[in-house]
């Protein structure tokens, strides 16, 4: 049995991009091996992506974007959101 997912910590720009990747993905009803499969990755490195602890290259955000069916902005914007909330406080 797989083990669950981390859940992103969305309390970092790192875990907001995260969250951001893993929400387009379950939209997409991809599991993570199949996204990792199609960006040539591996579900271990994805899955750190998605719960913030590693960052993908910007070349990766366009694969994932690319997959998943959104732009890659899309994902971006969350760490857009995250700096404009965090100036806020």
């Amino acid at each position: 049995m797989p083990r669950p997912l981390a859940e992103p910590d969305t309390t970092t720009p790192e875990g907001a991009l995260g969250a951001a990747i893993r929400k387009q993905r379950m939209r997409k009803g991809l599991k993570l091996a199949e996204l990792a499969n199609a960006i040539q990755s591996n579900h271990t490195l994805l899955g750190r992506y998605e719960s913030g602890k590693h960052v993908p290259t910007v070349r990766q955000i366009i694969a994932i974007a690319r997959v998943v069916g959104c732009k890659p902005s899309t994902l971006v914007k969350a760490v857009d959101e995250f700096a404009s909330d965090s100036a806020k406080s």
